[in-house]
């Protein structure tokens, strides 16, 4: 991804959500109330003018040869683009995004996004606010390049096609997940946090059912740190359930834990 001001530095810190389907786990984690928030901010950024002002530039000092020294220039975002930013970070959608760098996307090349992965989308929008680091004008670039307005209707289509059907499907997932639930044996962990778990291959007659299990926690949670690194939860009756980040045939442990335990640093 390029842009005429600056280049993106990819954020590739060790986390789950460099995976499609814990991307699309934390898209279902956001609210009604976080999505209408979402549309109405994208519309008050269509209606600005300009993104925000320009300032810096001007000659502060003045080298003993003679030469002037200048201000480095500095975008100031109206009050909508700063609103934009911080929500994707309090939605825990500023996601690991080296997968769409590769691809050497950029803000004013746009055809892709109609035919791409909502994951990819949510990078791309990532690698944006990530790579606005002090004002730099790179969100500017991409709210005039129209790219903002496209990943934001890329979100929209993808909320109206998977978010009522996916509601669906939770719950009955969560219903079928009760019967697991209470025909698998549990075991206090000794080692801390406090959690149980139960493994794989207590029940090799239900090898299917585990997998099951894992799967629709990783299809329909939401993302949560945990001391510094990221898993994906369901919650179930005040519990919450999780695996780590095997693939689905290797992973043993299915853990849980009351959903009002927060471990973070």
């Amino acid at each position: 991804m390029n842009s005429s001001r600056s280049n993106y530095t990819p954020w590739t810190a060790g986390n789950i959500l460099e995976e499609d389907w814990a991307v699309e786990a934390q898209l279902r984690a956001v609210s009604a109330d976080q999505w209408s928030e979402l549309w109405q901010i994208t519309t008050a950024i269509a209606e600005l003018a300009t993104p925000g002002e320009w300032r810096g530039g001007k000659v502060i000092d003045r080298t003993d040869d003679g030469h002037d020294v200048y201000e480095m220039p500095y975008m100031i975002y109206s009050e909508p683009v700063i609103r934009y930013e911080q929500l994707f970070y309090e939605l825990e959608l500023v996601v690991p995004y080296a997968k769409v760098l590769d691809q050497n996307r950029t803000v004013s090349e746009l055809d892709w996004i109609d035919t791409a992965s909502i994951s990819d989308v949510v990078r791309f929008n990532s690698a944006i606010i990530r790579g606005e680091h002090f004002g730099e004008g790179i969100l500017g670039d991409a709210i005039e390049a129209g790219a903002i307005a496209a990943i934001v209707e890329k979100m929209k289509d993808w909320h109206a096609s998977n978010v009522s059907a996916g509601e669906v499907a939770s719950s009955e997932f969560a219903a079928w997940m009760r019967s697991f639930r209470d025909d698998r044996r549990w075991q206090a962990a000794k080692s801390d946090p406090p959690h149980e778990y139960t493994i794989r291959h207590w029940r090799p007659d239900a090898i299917y059912d585990f997998e099951r299990a894992a799967a629709g926690i990783r299809e329909f949670g939401y993302a949560q740190s945990f001391y510094g690194d990221t898993y994906v939860y369901f919650n179930l009756d005040g519990l919450k359930y999780w695996t780590v980040g095997e693939p689905i045939a290797k992973t043993i442990v299915l853990n849980r834990d009351p959903v009002e335990n927060r471990y973070e640093l």
